[in-house]
């Protein structure tokens, strides 16, 4: 501000302020939102809490004051434990009694906010024992089980919850289920007595958190056509056919989360309810199941419809015995990959262009693990041995045969690419079509001896380069001196006379580096490191190749 041409602020201009002339409706809407519950609210931003923005508004000025203090209803969207924790009770009572009988958001961000045995874990038990036909949202993380093991709090998730639209229970804690003890229900919980009209989420996303809930069948209270987003994190069994059936009743479902500990499928010789239809989940974005059964695929997977733009979220485990792996097991990978093709193909095709177009894809062949991930929308597919075993080297040449056929579109620009140089079931023809089929990347993000088994097949298939458009190479891992003449140089030099790499990035590279004045014949090429925390530059062919010398 001018401190020459500026006035002073006195009261008839502060009052004369276009923001005072705003109608107490419109201050009123305003202050709701800012106090609105938000699933993306941080603990480590207590600023940007309701309860802290609320507060302050209140401060402002007398009407702003009177029109936030005559409204419980922005009180009650200000329930925020993370922020209640003072050692007397006074400011947690008074925040209570200005939410009068108007629906509660509770949630605490920080899990050592509730603490057992403390002032303001007794208040949340208290607040849910007298409040919970109250609360509206309850979205809580804790750091132990036994922030949740009272009577009082398992009684009242036994009660009806007209009011319930979120409930979310988060653990960071992974304690024994064996070492607490206490009033933990002995059968399983009557959720919400069949009774939760509006609740649209459901989150139990930690093992640790053990509400005792059937799955057979579901819950009444989840079977709902308002519920949106359904996570049971706790290993289950379910019965395949249970679990088309409950989606069947949660036709807006949007999000489905689940652990498997064990699959009931239907016998494949005996007809089902869903052999000939399957369950239309049009609003279906997102499924992640974890669990170790193939047959999750055919069972639930193949007789579902979700929305196009579904993103798969898997994490399956083969079974194998010690006299190899059962032709039976053979079958039903094949099963799979036919059903994770039509998904993974209708997904990639849903990002094709546009804004949310898919712009990087992960691979990781790593012992015992392949890893196919792209992080903008919620794909992973992860397929481990048993145990320590390696993939069989035929089973990893169908996977990688069918994520070759995908149809990756020309959007797809940068590749993140680890592999083990030395891994027994690793097929060179098989990686080839992968890599073929991964034409417009011009960023790869990969480790030296990837770059060395890339060398390798471009040899071994008389081409001279894959990944024609490649022009920037970020290097990350660890290593000796060797992978600058066995990796890097073949790699880059084999390159140089048709398509140049045009900048190699080092700078998150955790091996020595040691003499790369080699690069300097690669004339025009960027050379990008940081040392001593700072971050260099050099243009290869420029001229000053003794600074190459002492890159760490």
């Amino acid at each position: 501000m001018d401190s020459e041409t500026s006035e002073p602020l006195t009261s008839s201009s502060i009052s004369n302020s276009p923001i005072f002339k705003l109608h107490r409706d419109l201050l009123w809407s305003i202050f709701s939102l800012n106090g609105t519950y938000s699933s993306f609210y941080s603990a480590n931003c207590s600023e940007n809490s309701p309860l802290t923005t609320t507060r302050r508004s209140s401060q402002v000025c007398v009407l702003w004051r009177q029109i936030i203090l005559d409204s419980p209803s922005i009180w009650g969207n200000c329930m925020d434990l993370d922020l209640l924790g003072q050692e007397r009770s006074d400011w947690r009572d008074e925040v209570l009694r200005r939410t009068g009988r108007a629906p509660l958001c509770v949630q605490a961000r920080y899990a050592k906010a509730v603490t057992s045995n403390t002032d303001i874990h007794r208040f949340l038990v208290d607040l849910i024992d007298a409040n919970w036909e109250r609360i509206q949202v309850f979205h809580i993380y804790v750091q132990s089980r036994q922030t949740l093991n009272d009577a009082r709090v398992w009684s009242a998730f036994s009660r009806p919850a007209p009011n319930l639209r979120v409930f979310s229970i988060f653990s960071l804690n992974n304690e024994s289920k064996e070492t607490i003890a206490g009033p933990f229900p002995q059968h399983s919980l009557h959720l919400f007595s069949d009774n939760a009209p509006v609740l649209v989420q459901f989150s139990l996303r930690d093992n640790t958190i053990v509400m005792p809930i059937s799955v057979r069948p579901f819950p009444p209270a989840l079977l709902s056509a308002n519920l949106r987003h359904l996570s049971l994190h706790q290993p289950k069994e379910f019965a395949a056919t249970d679990l088309l059936a409950a989606c069947e009743q949660m036709p807006h479902l949007k999000v489905l989360e689940i652990v498997i500990s064990r699959l009931i499928a239907d016998d494949p010789q005996n007809e089902c309810m869903y052999s000939h239809r399957k369950v239309s989940l049009p609003s279906l974005m997102a499924i992640t199941i974890a669990g170790p059964e193939l047959a999750i695929y055919p069972a639930f997977f193949g007789r579902i419809s979700a929305h196009p733009g579904c993103a798969l979220s898997v994490d399956t485990t083969l079974s194998r015995t010690g006299s190899g792996f059962p032709e039976k097991e053979t079958a039903k990978v094949q099963k799979m990959l036919q059903i994770f093709l039509e998904y993974s193909n209708t997904f990639f095709d849903h990002y094709r262009d546009g804004q949310y177009a898919l712009r990087e894809l992960n691979v990781a062949i790593l012992p015992g693990t392949l890893n196919l991930t792209t992080y903008q929308h919620r794909y992973y597919f992860r397929l481990t041995g048993n145990g320590h075993d390696d993939i069989p080297r035929h089973i990893l040449d169908m996977v990688l045969n069918t994520v070759a056929a995908l149809k990756f579109h020309s959007t797809i620009t940068q590749l993140k690419l680890f592999l083990a140089l030395n891994h027994p079931t690793i097929s060179n023809p098989t990686l080839y079509k992968l890599f073929q089929a991964l034409g417009s990347i011009n960023e790869l993000v990969t480790n030296p001896m990837s770059l060395s088994l890339i060398h390798n097949i471009c040899i071994s298939k008389d081409v001279n380069v894959l990944f024609p458009l490649l022009k920037v190479l970020y290097l990350r891992g660890s290593g000796g001196a060797w992978n600058r003449e066995r990796s890097i140089k073949p790699f880059l030099f084999a390159r140089r006379p048709t398509v140049p790499i045009e900048a190699l990035d080092l700078t998150r590279s955790t091996w020595p580096l040691g003499d790369l004045r080699f690069l300097d014949a690669l004339t025009g090429l960027k050379l990008l490191w940081t040392q001593d925390r700072e971050l260099h530059e050099y243009i290869c062919g420029s001229g000053n190749p003794e600074g190459l010398l002492t890159v760490t």
